[in-house]
């Protein structure tokens, strides 16, 4: 459905399609970066002091290109490599997972942003939903208000839904309804943090452009 095809688009039924982009870096660049910042602590307690952290340090310049292992969506190129911008010697580790995490979100923002006005709502599931602070600087990024649902591994659920949609066991109506939650607590973008995140998220932008393809 993008002109420049720089998203999927899967046969989703007889008469449905589903659309969207990938990232590699999404997870995984976490996971560098709690291991990286964090060795010295057990894995969960590693990952629960740099969402900590990143959640106590001040809004700065340090710019995070979490491009680890190349990109997918909207780059595909798998040389890409990660790199931070604007590092002194004032910034310590939780300035480190602050930009990091600023940098998988403008990720997800680059995807959303090639989805063009069909992609109305939102909805975060998996970990993204047990980190408040997490959760509401992704949706500051979109600047759009975002569902949190909370079922558990929803890409395995979703694909057995889509098996029983096969076999007529379900209709696409009545596979939504068996996992809606209750109640789907919803957050509200802050305008002046999106303007903010929006303006640094374009200077990512930029100086990916510049770097790319440098040996």
């Amino acid at each position: 459905l993008n002109p420049e095809r720089l998203t999927w688009c899967y046969r989703f039924g007889r008469e449905r399609y589903f659309a969207g982009g990938a990232i590699n870096n999404g997870g995984l660049a976490l996971a560098w970066l709690r291991g990286a910042l964090y060795s010295e602590l057990p894995e969960d307690r590693g990952f629960e002091q740099l969402f900590g952290d990143a959640a106590r340090a001040e809004p700065s310049e340090l710019i995070c290109l979490p491009y680890f292992t190349g990109e997918r969506t909207p780059h595909w190129d798998a040389g890409l490599r990660a790199s931070f911008f604007g590092l002194g010697e004032h910034h310590g580790r939780a300035d480190l997972a602050r930009a990091g995490l600023e940098g998988v979100a403008f990720s997800l923002a680059d995807v959303f942003g090639l989805l063009g006005p069909g992609a109305q709502g939102v909805q975060l599931s998996g970990g993204v939903t047990r980190n408040p602070f997490w959760a509401q600087l992704l949706t500051d990024t979109l600047g759009v208000e975002t569902e949190q649902n909370s079922v558990a591994d929803a890409s395995a659920i979703g694909a057995a839904l889509v098996a029983q949609i096969a076999l007529g066991w379900h209709t696409f109506g009545s596979a939504a309804a068996a996992v809606a939650d209750e109640a789907r607590p919803t957050l509200t973008p802050d305008a002046a943090r999106h303007a903010w995140l929006s303006r640094k998220r374009a200077r990512a932008r930029r100086l990916l452009a510049a770097t790319r393809g440098l040996e």
